[in-house]
């Protein structure tokens, strides 16, 4: 009779233990995939500068819907098909039920001059050489998305930098070579420029003065349409710098200096640089008879993007989201 009441009374100890489980086991989240179909804008598939082919690194960071953190930063490598017809493609698993932004950003791997912390925030390091087509990047940020079953999200990465350029014409390089004069090296300094990217929001702080230092020119002719006929007049390209820029332009002070692969005649161009427009995503051109005789020149701001020019040109310009 012991044995049995015993046996009983462990059977009931088994149930109350089996209802307490059920009663405080915790509901599992369930979560869906994300796919994100990712292109960064405006790229060639020939090698040239702003083609955007050099960026092959992806880092990522996920935000709820109050703009907190909750996935910090991930990196992907080897993703050059960002640069391709068909972009490239990843997925994410999130919570079913909650609201949320990702942010991305895109650079050559072989470029040591952005830090991006895990809160997704870039901070630009200005020293190094000019000309440097590394520092070509895209970022982008998702519009805020509920997840309730797995779905897919287009991004298009934009350029959060302005491209400086500046180009001679061809007769004003060979007057410049019958001088004796050959020029193979650029450098250029520019005056307070943003140093800080905010990935979530876009938005840009700091101020310091860019040095870049003398680098080989760009092995290319800079293509301009100055008159805005349609078709690009040509000129040699002296320098190209990338420098970060906010949405609404902005002008500085600039100064370009021009030498031989000795370091030797060198040639200062900074007269009529002192309010040098700028604007993120665009190429802001100074173009014209630069480097002998009078000075003179054009400056003209286009979309980084090639064969497409804007529809404003000289020093008074408006923003338009590309």
């Amino acid at each position: 009779m012991k044995r049995i009441i015993l046996m009983a009374a462990m059977c009931v100890a088994a149930l109350v233990s089996c209802s307490k489980d059920k009663e405080f086991t915790p509901d599992v989240e369930e979560f869906a995939d994300v796919t994100f179909n990712i292109n960064a804008e405006n790229v060639m598939n020939t090698r040239a500068i702003s083609d955007g082919t050099g960026a092959d690194q992806l880092m990522y960071g996920v935000f709820n819907e109050a703009g907190e953190l909750i996935i910090p930063k991930a990196t992907k490598n080897d993703v050059s098909g960002l640069t391709s017809a068909g972009g490239y493609t990843m997925k994410i698993s999130l919570a079913k039920g909650h609201t949320y932004q990702v942010a991305f950003w895109a650079q050559n791997s072989k470029c040591e001059a952005y830090q991006v912390s895990d809160d997704m925030k870039v901070s630009i390091n200005y020293e190094g050489v000019n000309n440097d087509e590394t520092r070509d990047a895209f970022f982008a940020v998702t519009e805020k998305f509920n997840v309730d079953r797995s779905s897919s999200i287009g991004v298009i990465l934009k350029r959060p930098f302005a491209q400086v350029n500046v180009g001679a014409f061809p007769f004003d390089w060979e007057n410049a070579i019958d001088m004796g004069v050959d020029i193979s090296q650029s450098g250029a300094t520019i005056s307070g420029i943003a140093n800080e990217l905010n990935l979530l929001d876009g938005s840009v702080s700091g101020e310091v003065a860019v040095d870049y230092s003398f680098n080989a020119l760009p092995n290319e002719d800079l293509k301009v349409d100055v008159d805005e006929n349609n078709v690009d007049e040509i000129y040699k390209y002296l320098s190209m710098s990338y420098i970060l820029a906010d949405v609404a332009s902005s002008t500085h002070t600039m100064s370009f200096t021009f030498a031989d692969k000795d370091g030797g005649n060198i040639i200062t161009f900074d007269n009529g640089l002192g309010a040098v427009p700028i604007q993120r995503n665009w190429r802001t051109n100074i173009v014209g008879q630069i480097l002998t005789g009078d000075i003179t020149f054009n400056i003209k701001i286009d979309p980084i993007s090639w064969g497409v020019n804007g529809p404003m040109s000289g020093l008074a310009q408006s923003a338009y989201d590309l």
